[in-house]
């Protein structure tokens, strides 16, 4: 009776084979689906500069908006984009699945922010209004603002 039971070797490692493939694409297929997070709407989420995929992936998993950091850095390796993600705030659709939040960090398509300077406003008032916003350090802009060489790159004749 029991030796129909019997499995070679071969079989054996078959049916384990098989039953690992099956695991890893159940949880390739969580790990894709969009994070609980993203289900009461858009998350706003900042990428500094200088920082890994997997440094960039714990800050994602940080704002809940996506479930395995693993899984993204793994996402990000075979997409090959792993060490050109863009720095910068996002603004991560509601229901935005993993490989979309990776596409929108591979394409940089930052969060607009909409600035509306008064006709006649002065240099240092345009710093205040960024500062405000949080967008850019008011010395910073009144620096850049008087760089000559800054200002002609930009294509301003000034």
């Amino acid at each position: 009776m029991f030796e129909r039971l019997r499995f070679g070797g071969r079989t054996l490692l078959l049916v384990v084979g098989g039953l690992l493939s099956l695991l890893a694409l159940l949880h390739g297929w969580w790990v894709l689906l969009p994070a609980p997070a993203l289900r009461a709407g858009p998350q706003v989420v900042e990428i500094p500069p200088q920082r890994g995929v997997l440094q960039i992936a714990g800050l994602l998993e940080d704002a809940g908006v996506i479930r395995s950091p693993e899984g993204f850095a793994l996402l990000s390796l075979l997409r090959g984009s792993a060490r050109s993600l863009k720095a910068g705030e996002y603004e991560i659709p509601k229901d935005a699945t993993t490989l979309t939040i990776l596409r929108l960090l591979e394409s940089g398509k930052v969060k607009p922010h909409l600035v509306l300077l008064q006709e006649g406003a002065t240099m240092k008032g345009l710093a205040r209004l960024l500062e405000a916003e949080r967008l850019a350090r008011a010395e910073e802009v009144v620096r850049l603002a008087s760089d000559s060489w800054f200002v002609q790159a930009l294509g301003v004749d000034a």
